[in-house]
């Protein structure tokens, strides 16, 4: 009769404890996606902080790759969870201060810093560099209307 009780108790343990693990890696996982989501907002809207000295179309290449730096390297699997969260944090003081093309290069950086492989898609697809500055007019980027209309759709 108490190894049947115990077997039971036991079960509804381990039954208890499975339910508040899933529970608590959604919660994390809900987080990070959340987290994610803010960066691609954030990225979105460098578009309404192009520099003077910096034309649309080198611009919009300047978010177009960094969108797609994220696409690449900012889930949950790349980015380093923790430092997520504060560069999120650096990213949206970073915008409501003078944004420049060295505000890209510090995107690109943190990247690097934290994740894997990052590294070598820089050395490719880093759009401050005078390869991609002085073909922007020749790529076929989103147009900065067309990065705006995706931060009003974003913000709805």
């Amino acid at each position: 009769m108490k190894s049947r009780r115990f077997v039971k108790t036991f079960g509804l343990l381990l039954i208890v404890a499975i339910v508040a693990a899933a529970i608590g890696f959604c919660r994390y996982l809900d987080s990070r996606i959340a987290n994610y989501g803010r960066i691609e907002t954030l990225i979105t809207r460098l578009a309404i902080t192009r520099p003077s000295d910096v034309t649309d179309a080198q611009w919009s290449g300047c978010v177009y790759w960094t969108w797609q730096l994220h696409t690449n390297y900012g889930g949950h699997n790349y980015f380093d969870h923790s430092a997520s969260y504060t560069f999120a944090d650096e990213f949206e003081q970073k915008l409501d201060g003078q944004v420049s093309l060295q505000t890209v290069d510090w995107i690109w950086d943190q990247y690097i810093q934290h994740t894997k492989g990052a590294q070598r898609y820089s050395d490719t697809y880093r759009p401050t560099t005078h390869e991609y500055l002085d073909s922007a007019d020749n790529r076929d980027y989103p147009s900065l209307d067309e990065w705006k209309s995706r931060l009003r759709e974003r913000r709805q």
